[in-house]
């Protein structure tokens, strides 16, 4: 009877080793190997966010010299201190055209504005005749006024006119309207419509969304005489429905084709001339004409305009 026993008994303690085995070794080590497991997934996970951090600074370091080159530019374009010296010329004139003498000028520490441009206050003392001097402040007051409109979107090939430029532009527009002054807005980028967006070179103009909110607050603005606008480099006067006859000018460049610059006459009563004309440079022809053979052969034709483009009056 005791034999018959034995391979129940023998069987009986190879589970109890197995199960010892199982709790004391084998379960433990197969948590630990599922957890560094999945710790190894995570490094993983962690190596690749960590390896694509990487290529975006090396990126972001490869730029950097393209990025400060935008930034000298974009400085050099934009004068550091307000251009204080060519107003009191231009004051001096309306003086001697007023009749009335200028006694003292004391201009005061330029103050930068909110969200705006630097301003600066100014004194003067004067002598003439009480309507010499009135006539004067008039002329003051309806000088021309140049308002610089920031389309930039540095790292960008498109312009952008968001929120708080637009409401500093409403402030600088209401300030020359009360005042009566003829206004020119001057900008990089040239805004587009909607339905416009597809072409080029508008696909590199103000993005629609900001556009249209701009030509309705220029729509407002009775003073604003045109829109100057260097983007695109070439030629082309353009109109659009929500600001009727107001003139967007883009405007050729001297180094591409057909190398040259615009020329503008102001007049009292708002009325704007402009004039295209050709650089005497024989440096800068040579290389603006190897240009009118961009776009295949259609450069010129996409750059230079017609006469209407480039000469024209409005006001």
């Amino acid at each position: 009877m005791m034999k018959r026993f034995v391979p129940f008994i023998a069987a009986g303690v190879a589970l109890v080793v197995v199960g010892v085995w199982y709790v004391a070794i084998y379960s433990p080590k197969s948590n630990e190997l599922s957890k560094a497991k999945a710790d190894l997934q995570s490094t993983e996970a962690s190596a690749q966010t960590l390896k694509a951090q990487l290529s975006n600074l090396r990126g972001l370091e490869a730029n950097r010299s393209k990025q400060q080159a935008v930034l000298q530019k974009l400085s050099s374009a934009v004068p550091a201190t307000p251009d204080l010296a060519s107003f009191i010329l231009q004051a001096n004139d309306i003086a001697t055209q007023a009749g009335v003498s200028w006694l003292q000028v004391s201009p005061g520490v330029p103050a930068a504005g909110s969200g705006g441009p630097t301003t600066i206050s100014l004194t003067m003392q004067l002598e003439g005749g009480f309507y010499q001097v009135f006539d004067y402040l008039s002329r003051l007051e309806n000088m021309q006024r140049l308002v610089l409109v920031d389309t930039v979107d540095p790292g960008h090939h498109r312009g952008v006119f968001p929120t708080d430029r637009r409401r500093w532009l409403a402030s600088a527009l209401e300030e020359t309207r009360e005042r009566r002054q003829p206004t020119l807005v001057v900008m990089h980028h040239q805004p587009v419509p909607p339905e416009h967006a597809g072409s080029y070179p508008n696909t590199i103009g103000i993005v629609p969304v900001d556009s249209m909110p701009l030509f309705e607050l220029l729509a407002r603005h009775q003073q604003v005489k045109a829109v100057l606008i260097g983007h695109t480099h070439r030629n082309r006067v353009r109109r659009y429905a929500p600001t009727a006859a107001l003139p967007f000018a883009e405007v050729n460049c001297v180094k591409d084709y057909p190398g040259g610059f615009a020329v503008y006459e102001l007049y009292d009563d708002g009325t704007i001339r402009q004039e295209v004309r050709r650089t005497a440079s024989a440096r800068a022809l040579a290389h603006s004409t190897r240009c009118r053979d961009f776009f295949g052969g259609r450069y010129r034709d996409f750059a230079l305009g017609s006469i209407d483009d480039r000469c024209w009056v409005s006001g």
